[in-house]
């Protein structure tokens, strides 16, 4: 019993980003993964991966320093996961039947530096996606109190969505990847899609 429960703690732990307690990269191949296998058994539902950058981030690191920087990158992800958190409400409300349980995997993971990603499984419509993106942008240029501050920050998305022509889980992160830098070219605080 021991021993499989400190096998499942070092599983959690190498599953987390040890800044934000966020999943992290592992954690999303894994999910991935597993998005691609259930699409393959079970057809018409929509799953789509959001990759963020977060805007200017480096200018506030150097100045402020890289304690005012981790605590910017934990106020993201408290961010981000609010507005997952409120498009999973808003699907369960907008159910017929109210008993339906939400099994959807929704995600928000921190890759590393200042990029994240958020994970979006059975999306009602591929509309869905690009909605939650908008207030992500809207939601992350809010200004962020950090040193007794005011900062501003904003992110560039990158969207796209996860289609039986993908071969693996790192061939979406990158078609996500490809979306965000494309939005980033495009100015700041841009929505891209591969």
């Amino acid at each position: 019993y021991r021993r499989r429960k400190a096998e499942a703690e070092l599983r959690e732990i190498a599953h987390r980003d040890a800044l934000t307690a966020l999943p992290n990269r592992p954690f999303l191949i894994q999910q991935l993964d597993q998005v691609l296998t259930r699409r393959s058994m079970e057809q018409g539902s929509t799953d789509a991966i959001l990759f963020l950058d977060l805007d200017n981030f480096k200018i506030i690191n150097d100045s402020l320093g890289h304690g005012a920087g981790d605590d910017l990158l934990n106020q993201v992800a408290v961010r981000l996961q609010e507005c997952v958190r409120n498009h999973k409400s808003e699907r369960t409300r907008n159910r017929s039947t109210p008993a339906t349980v939400d099994r959807t995997g929704d995600e928000t993971i921190r890759l590393g530096g200042d990029e994240f990603v958020v994970l979006l499984e059975r999306l009602e419509q591929r509309e869905d996606a690009m909605r939650i993106a908008r207030r992500i942008v809207q939601r992350v240029c809010e200004p962020f109190t950090l040193q007794d501050r005011l900062v501003t920050v904003g992110t560039s998305i990158g969207v796209a969505y996860i289609d039986d022509s993908l071969a693996d889980a790192h061939e979406a992160l990158r078609n996500a990847d490809t979306a965000m830098y494309q939005a980033k070219n495009s100015g700041k605080g841009q929505i891209a899609v591969f």
